[in-house]
């Protein structure tokens, strides 16, 4: 019996989707997985190098694209801000939320929305979100591994 391969795409069906979510469980407090999500200099560990000016900020995250972040707001639980590439008008809506967990450690939870076509530039309508799925896994595997090393650290210097 012969085998036959599906044929390979040659058009657009590897877009990304309109909304992603992803969550990790870190070996931190909810107060140390809250510092993780919102000082810049923590987050550069994690998401990308993200600086910040009186304009705003920037993040340069894995797939080497500079986007250009606004409307930060801390809460409770977390931090939301929108974000769209450098010179782009395409914009999403990044939420991230800190709970706790019932044996002291924490989940840190991802949800990014694209922003509706009428709120974004040209073209948006066709565009997914900034970071698909795999992305942000591998950004919130990076931050449990930071999480896991800080957990090293206090546990050796004690």
């Amino acid at each position: 019996m012969e085998r036959t391969t599906p044929p390979i795409p040659t058009d657009l069906d590897r877009r990304t989707p309109a909304t992603v979510e992803r969550s990790v469980e870190l070996d931190l407090d909810v107060a140390a997985a809250l510092d993780a999500v919102v000082r810049p200099e923590l987050l550069s560990a994690w998401l990308g190098p993200w600086s910040t000016s009186g304009d705003g900020a920037t993040v340069v995250t894995d797939d080497g694209v500079t986007r250009v972040v606004s409307d930060v707001a801390r809460s409770g639980d977390g931090v939301r801000w929108s974000w769209a590439p450098a010179g782009d008008g395409t914009t999403s809506e990044v939420t991230i939320t800190v709970s706790p967990l019932d044996d002291g450690r924490s989940r840190v939870t991802v949800r990014e929305v694209r922003a509706a076509s009428g709120d974004a530039g040209a073209g948006a309508q066709d565009a997914g979100v900034a970071l698909d799925g795999l992305g942000w896994a591998i950004c919130l595997l990076a931050l449990e591994i930071a999480a896991a090393a800080r957990t090293l650290a206090v546990v050796g210097a004690a």
